[in-house]
C-alpha cells in the first residue's frame, strides 16, 4: 500500500508539472523565436503548405481509423517510414521505430478490440509538413494486455501527438498519452490513492501569494509573434519562476481548463494559479524548455512540445520528499479567441516515466512487449525483423 500511495503522489505532482502554460505577455513582449532552443513552426498560410498540410491530415486520419480502430496494420507500412524517428515513450520493449507503432496497435486492438479513436483536433503547420493531433480514445478491456488478464472495465484515454511528414510518409513522430489515466480506470490505484489539493499544505511563500494576490494586468495577444511570446511567457514566468497569477492576465471570461491536475482543484484559470504553487513546492527547481511551437493558421491554435525537469526536495500535498530528479515529455495546447484571449487549454504529461524515474514502479511490475503477447491475427504484419 506505501507503494502504490507514493505512485500516486508522483502521478499528481507530474500533473501539475506544467500548470500554468496559459499565460500571458505584454504586446511589447520580446519574440519567441529570440530564444535559441525553441524551434518555432510557422510560415504565413499559403496555397501550396495548405495543400499539402490537408494531404497529411488525411494520412493521418488513415493511420486512426484504419490503423487504430480497424486494426490494419499494412496501412503503417503505406504511411510509416520504416525507420520513423519515434520520441514517444510507450513502455518497455516497444521499439522507437515503425515495428513499435505496428506492436503498441496491436498489443491495444488485443486488449481492447472495441477500440475507437477520434481525432477532436488535427490540424497542420502553414507549409503542411506537420500535423498535430487531439484525440479522444475509448475502449473496453476484454482481452489480455501483454499476458495482463482483462478487467472488464471501459476506458477513455488522452492522446496528443504530432508527426512530421516527408514524400507521404511520417519520417518522426512525437506524442504523449494519459496512460496513469488508462491504468486508474482499470483499477491499478484504488479510489482515495491519490492525495487532495489543499492550500493549507502549500509553502509559505504560495499561502501568502493566494492570501495577498498581486494587481492583474489584462493584456491580448492579436499577432502571431504576441501569441508565441505569451506561450513563452507563460513558461518562463509562470511555470519556471512561480508567478501563480501570470495565466489570469490574458485568460477570456468563458475560458475553459480541459487539463487534469488531480483531486479538489478548482476550475477555469484558478486551476492553473493553485497547480502552479502545488508543483513549485514539491519542485522548486522546475524548469521547463519548449522544444517546438506550432501555431497554425494565424496563430489562433498554438501547439507545444515541451521538457519539464526538476528536483521532488519538497512535499507534495503534505507527501514527503523522494530527492529523485525527474525528466518529463510535455504536450499543451492553447486556443485564442479573435479578441487575443486565450478561451481553453488542453495538456497531456508523461506521468508513467515519471514514477519510473521517481523509483516508484519495481522491477517486472510493468508488462514487457514482445511479438508473441498479442493476438494471433496480427503476427503476420508486424515488422519481426
Amino acid at each position: 500500500m506505501r507503494s502504490a500511495k507514493r505512485s500516486a503522489v508522483a502521478i499528481a505532482i507530474a500533473a501539475t508539472v506544467l500548470a500554468g502554460c496559459t499565460s500571458s505577455a505584454k504586446s511589447t513582449a520580446t519574440d519567441v523565436t529570440s530564444h535559441p532552443e525553441t524551434k518555432v513552426l510557422y510560415v504565413p498560410p499559403n496555397a501550396a503548405g495548405t495543400k499539402l498540410g490537408q494531404e497529411n491530415i488525411a494520412r493521418f486520419e488513415r493511420l486512426v481509423t484504419e490503423g487504430l480502430n480497424q486494426g490494419r496494420l499494412q496501412v503503417m507500412d503505406e504511411l510509416l517510414d520504416k525507420n520513423v524517428d519515434d520520441h514517444q515513450n510507450y513502455g518497455p520493449g516497444y521499439p522507437g521505430n515503425r515495428a513499435g507503432v505496428k506492436g503498441l496497435t496491436a498489443a491495444l486492438r488485443t486488449a481492447f478490440p472495441d477500440l475507437h479513436a477520434t481525432a477532436t483536433t488535427l490540424v497542420a503547420t502553414n507549409d503542411g509538413t506537420q500535423t498535430f493531433a487531439i484525440i479522444k480514445t475509448t475502449g473496453t478491456n476484454t482481452g489480455p494486455y501483454l499476458g495482463i488478464p482483462p478487467t472488464g472495465k471501459k476506458i477513455a484515454l488522452d492522446i496528443e501527438e504530432s508527426a512530421r511528414w516527408k514524400d507521404g510518409k511520417m519520417v518522426e513522430h512525437w506524442g504523449v498519452s494519459d496512460n496513469i489515466g488508462l491504468l486508474t480506470q482499470m483499477g491499478f490505484f484504488p479510489p482515495g490513492s491519490f492525495p487532495s489539493y489543499n492550500p493549507a499544505l502549500l509553502n509559505a511563500k504560495y499561502q501568502n501569494l493566494l492570501k495577498n494576490p498581486r494587481p492583474l494586468h489584462p493584456t491580448a495577444a492579436t499577432t502571431v509573434a504576441q501569441k508565441l511570446a505569451s506561450v513563452r511567457h507563460a513558461v518562463d514566468v509562470g511555470v519556471n519562476t512561480g508567478d501563480i497569477y501570470a495565466d489570469s492576465d490574458l485568460v477570456s471570461k468563458d475560458y475553459t481548463e480541459y487539463e487534469y491536475y488531480g483531486e479538489g482543484f478548482p476550475n477555469g484559470v484558478d486551476r492553473h494559479k493553485d497547480a502552479i504553487a502545488v508543483n513549485r513546492t514539491a519542485l522548486p527547481d522546475l524548469h521547463t524548455t519548449i522544444n517546438y511551437l506550432a501555431p497554425i493558421g494565424d496563430g489562433s491554435m498554438v501547439f507545444g512540445i515541451m521538457l519539464a525537469k526538476g528536483t521532488n526536495t519538497g512535499p507534495f500535498l503534505g507527501a514527503p520528499p523522494t530527492g529523485r530528479p525527474i525528466t518529463i515529455d510535455v504536450f499543451e495546447f492553447f486556443h485564442f479567441n479573435k479578441d487575443g484571449k486565450v478561451f481553453e487549454h488542453n495538456g497531456v504529461a508523461d506521468l508513467l516515466g515519471l514514477i519510473a524515474q521517481l523509483g516508484f514502479v519495481p522491477p517486472g511490475s510493468v508488462p514487457v512487449y514482445s511479438p508473441d503477447k498479442v493476438d494471433p491475427q496480427f503476427k503476420a504484419e508486424l515488422d519481426l525483423a
